[in-house]
């Protein structure tokens, strides 16, 4: 259940940058591909060998670098992660590395069911969008029909649900979101929220990620269909295209082959578990990337939708689709949608004229799951790669983590982040944040690279230089 922007770009591929909001809440992206060589002419018999064991040969080697790539990350043990590369509709690759339970001592394998936080936002729209198509409701229909105790939703339209154009405030966004998010919650105790929280533009004029659109979306089909939402996802989507083992849980059952999901700070350690009965729609779901791969090459050939929905759905104003997004790599684009719920990240993308389609899932990452998916599409093209090297950080003398530790603050900067020392590891934690690691990369600077976080250190002065996203903030030591 995504709470980041999509702020950068990398190798041409956009990267999502979250400030500071390491639950790990966020909002993430995608890929592309060509393949080889469209109409094949009718060469005679020799030519034609020729072609077809240069094309397995192409492909042999691929999949020799994408493992080779693989096995590097793996034994940098700085990531667990699932991935997926599918061609029209044919499964070119997969393999899942690391551990789906440290506690349990059980390794991930490709059947592995993880958390994909707001790409569920794609399977909700999907469902609206199937609602459209059987005459249930409509897009301009307002969000009053259904909700009409939501601040201003005599005006709000579904499509502006959809767009995040409904001015709603985003509910994961506020400081008491955390106080609430791992136990059970009612419909009637989030609409409550909803009303409380209010508003903050008026609809359709400004463009802002909210999940609590999506959330009213989920409860919108559930009214409509007269069934849990967990039990639309099921209905619509993951029987119909045989998917058994894409649903949503309440809680993660390890013995079921769900992953937990983990933080390191030092060591790999348990994250929170985000109870499904709040995001719903907009980031309950769990999968696997192999059936996260095929449900959308089912959106995008018109298997789940109407042409004109679908067309709908792709049309994308103010950088959104209908529950989805636009990634560009290397002049190509995909439509897809990226998620980040606890400490998972994924990220899934949809190539139309090459009908090729590439999902990441982490459940655990010191590394950036974008650079992960930069090297799935660089190696499916040919392209330029380079197998990485993981240096070995520097160890922070224990000794010297009292000269960083302390409390920052700056008139100019929103919030005060408080420094300290935890097995071995600096840390930082901002108001009303969870705690994150910081790595050391210099002499007096530290990164957390996950969230583009840079921090220098000048202990004579007692400040700390804080940069990210191309802000530069001084905070002074209290």
């Amino acid at each position: 259940m995504d709470t980041t922007e999509v702020v950068k770009i990398k190798n041409s591929l956009s990267k999502l940058q979250f400030f500071l909001k390491f639950k790990i809440s966020s909002n993430y992206l995608q890929i592309s591909k060509t393949y080889l060589m469209k109409n094949l002419i009718r060469f005679a018999f020799v030519f034609l060998f020729f072609f077809v064991g240069s094309v397995y040969s192409s492909a042999q080697q691929r999949e020799q670098s994408w493992n080779a790539y693989m096995t590097a990350l793996e034994e940098s043990d700085k990531i667990f992660v699932s991935v997926a590369v599918s061609e029209k509709g044919k499964l070119l690759y997969s393999r899942a590395i690391g551990m789906r339970s440290i506690e349990g001592n059980l390794k991930s394998d490709e059947s592995t069911v993880y958390h994909i936080g707001s790409i569920s936002k794609s399977y909700t729209a999907t469902i609206i969008l199937q609602m459209v198509d059987e005459g249930r409701l409509s897009l301009n229909d307002k969000l009053a029909i259904y909700f009409s105790e939501i601040p201003n939703s005599e005006n709000i339209t579904i499509e502006q649900l959809l767009r995040h154009q409904s001015g709603l405030v985003n509910f994961t966004s506020l400081p008491e979101y955390t106080d609430y998010m791992l136990t059970s919650q009612s419909r009637e105790q989030m609409l409550e929220r909803f009303v409380a929280n209010g508003i903050e533009f008026k609809e359709g004029t400004q463009t802002s990620y909210s999940n609590t659109n999506y959330v009213l979306l989920s409860f919108i089909a559930e009214d409509i269909d007269k069934s849990s939402f967990s039990e639309i996802v099921s209905n619509r989507i993951a029987k119909p295209l045989g998917l058994k083992r894409t649903y949503i849980n309440n809680q993660i059952d390890v013995s079921k082959g769900e992953a937990e999901s983990y933080v390191k700070i030092g060591k790999w350690t348990k994250s929170t578990e985000t109870h499904s009965s709040i995001p719903l729609g907009a980031g309950a779901i769990q999968t696997t990337p192999t059936e996260l791969n095929i449900f959308y090459q089912n959106v995008f050939h018109s298997n789940l939708l109407t042409e004109a929905s679908l067309a709908r759905m792709t049309e994308i104003k103010e950088g959104f689709g209908l529950g989805l997004f636009t990634f560009p790599f290397n002049g190509r684009t995909a439509y897809g949608h990226t998620g980040g719920i606890d400490a998972f990240q994924s990220m899934a993308g949809h190539f139309r004229e090459e009908q090729l389609t590439v999902s990441a899932i982490t459940n655990g990452t010191e590394i950036e799951l974008n650079d992960v998916m930069i090297a799935l599409l660089s190696i499916y093209f040919g392209q330029d790669y380079e197998i990485p090297t993981f240096e070995k950080p520097i160890e922070l003398d224990g000794s010297m983590a009292g000269i960083y530790q302390g409390v920052y603050s700056s008139s100019t900067f929103p919030l005060k982040i408080t420094i300290g020392f935890k097995d071995g590891v600096l840390t930082a934690q901002a108001t009303g944040q969870a705690e994150f690691p910081l790595e050391q990369t210099e002499k007096n600077v530290f990164e957390f690279k996950l969230a583009g976080i840079k921090m220098t250190f000048d202990t004579e002065k007692r400040e700390m230089k804080f940069e990210q996203g191309g802000g530069v903030f001084i905070l002074l030591k209290e």
